[in-house]
């Protein structure tokens, strides 16, 4: 145990819908099923690793337009970020 290394790595991960009230429910239930979001693992060469997910609440926003054969195309215009959980205006 004295030889071995800490390492903590953290996993971001980003939970991207098109309507702030899912996407904040969705991060909700993320971490209330795991209220440590982390977990270790062993590693060769005795690293012992921590890995911590933090999840990333962001809502995708579309745009459009008109294409030469005259149909809509949609298109991902933007993603926002809106705080850890997901109801930051």
């Amino acid at each position: 145990m004295e030889n071995e290394i800490l390492s903590k790595t953290v996993c971001r991960v980003a939970v991207v819908g098109a309507q702030r009230m899912r996407v904040a429910k969705v991060v909700s239930l993320l971490t209330n099923n795991d209220p440590e979001n982390s977990g270790t693992e062993k590693a060769p060469l005795l690293v012992h690793r921590e890995i911590s997910i933090e999840y990333l609440p962001c809502v995708a926003k579309f745009g459009s337009y008109e294409n030469e054969s005259g149909d809509t195309v949609k298109y991902l215009a933007s993603v926002e970020y809106h705080g850890s959980d997901g109801k930051d205006m």
